[in-house]
């Protein structure tokens, strides 16, 4: 009886130390399987923010076109500004010279006012184009700052 017992309490912990085995290879499948998923969970994410980066950069490059044909047009428009304050003051010299003609100094009077109108469209012009390049610039810094910030949290 005390054999039985004894190789009882034996078969008991052989068994216990197989179960035990048993368990530690589920853990150890289970802990690898969540190594796999977790690889593959990183490398989607890599997959994103390389896929996100290459995003921003063709966004920054098209701002940047964006901003370079603002800049072009807004030196554009000064330069015409410049030309018409030029015509300006070149229609009141003319005006001050005319002044015995009544009926010359009204027209030269009506083409300086023409000119103003126009330079006033122009300034009005470059100040809208400026505005412009200020709302793309800050929108491209939006975007990079999301960017980043999406970046840093993955």
């Amino acid at each position: 009886a005390g054999r039985d017992a004894s190789r009882r309490a034996e078969q008991a912990r052989e068994h216990a130390a197989a179960q035990a085995r048993v368990d530690a290879l589920e853990d150890l499948a289970a802990a690898q399987a969540k190594v796999v998923q977790l690889r593959r969970a990183s490398a989607d994410a890599q997959s994103q923010a390389a896929q996100a980066r290459a995003a921003s950069m063709a966004q920054a490059e098209h701002r940047d076109r964006e901003i370079a044909s603002l800049r072009e047009a807004l030196g554009m428009a000064q330069t015409r500004v410049s030309q018409l304050l030029s015509e300006n003051e070149a229609l009141q010299a003319r005006a001050a010279t005319a002044a015995t003609s009544d009926a010359r100094a009204r027209e030269l009077e009506r083409q300086l006012l023409s000119s103003k109108a126009q330079a006033k469209v122009q300034l009005d012009h470059a100040a809208f184009v400026q505005r412009q390049e200020v709302a793309a610039r800050k929108a491209l810094e939006r975007q990079i700052a999301q960017l980043e910030a999406r970046l840093s949290s993955s």
